[in-house]
């Protein structure tokens, strides 16, 4: 599958928004880059919920993302105070890399589930013209 990607400076425009999010804590700066986002790829703008998920094992659930495009994330605070536990090193590069992570489970959950009813209307269709 082929990957696109918004050019850079929009991608740039992203990232900063992204960054700002983390340092500030002010949704608008998140709100801001995910229209971006979702203005590029067409798709409807996730819900972003801010709560801490739990750790399952030894690993930290850090993001999640359901079908209906509600991805669960860490608040930035929190992720600031477990940053702070020393066998833990969460960094803002990993924050906004884990919000990338969890948008491209968004597309890709929109984009197959649009090619599946695509592919399912004209599967129907087909036989119908046929005879």
């Amino acid at each position: 599958m082929r990957m696109v990607f918004p050019p850079a400076p929009m991608r740039a425009r992203i990232l900063q928004g992204l960054f700002a999010f983390y340092e500030t804590e002010k949704r608008s700066y998140l709100r801001a880059a995910l229209a971006e986002w979702a203005k590029f790829y067409n798709v409807k703008m996730p819900v972003v919920q801010l709560r801490r998920l739990r750790k399952e094992g030894i690993e930290y659930v850090l993001g999640r993302t359901n079908e209906d495009n509600v991805v669960t994330l860490w608040p930035p605070a929190a992720w600031k105070t477990e940053a702070d536990t020393p066998k833990i090193k969460f960094t803002p590069a990993e924050y906004v890399d884990t919000i990338l992570h969890e948008l491209a489970h968004c597309l890709y959950f929109v984009d197959m589930e649009a090619r599946a009813d695509l592919y399912a209307a004209r599967f129907v269709r087909q036989p119908k013209e046929a005879t």
